[in-house]
């Protein structure tokens, strides 16, 4: 016995599966979007790290260099530039360092301040230090 469905014709089945496909295919293509998105995005963080750490490898640097002009007394020394350096990777990192002695005569006190840059992430250290009479 042989039942016919007549509300589902050959026509409407043929639609039914070409819908399902164009569903399916949907689904697939905006889950496979937003994985690539959060993709891109941790390949950003990890890239941002790495600058942040070259800027504050950069602002220490000046820091440690400014101290050494300061501090060094040896004869023939040469002049030493804390605008930039260059790191073991050969990235060269921007430095903005100043040296400030405020001249209290009751507390002498020096302020060394040097910010790192690398690629557009800035990074600070301030060193302060009570300068003995």
């Amino acid at each position: 016995m042989h039942i016919k469905v007549s509300w589902l014709s050959r026509s409407s089945a043929g639609q039914a599966m070409l819908f399902f496909v164009v569903v399916v295919g949907s689904l697939i293509l905006i889950v496979t979007t937003i994985a690539g998105y959060i993709t891109v995005q941790r390949i950003r963080s990890v890239r941002s790290a790495s600058y942040s750490l070259q800027a504050i490898y950069g602002a220490d640097a000046g820091i440690e260099c400014n101290l050494y002009k300061l501090f060094s007394a040896l004869p023939g020394a040469g002049s030493t530039s804390c605008d930039s350096f260059t790191l073991s990777n050969q990235t060269t990192v921007q430095t903005t360092s100043t040296v400030d002695v405020v001249t209290d005569p009751s507390n002498p006190f020096l302020e060394v301040r040097s910010v790192g840059k690398s690629n557009n992430t800035l990074r600070a250290y301030s060193l302060g230090a009570s300068v003995a009479p």
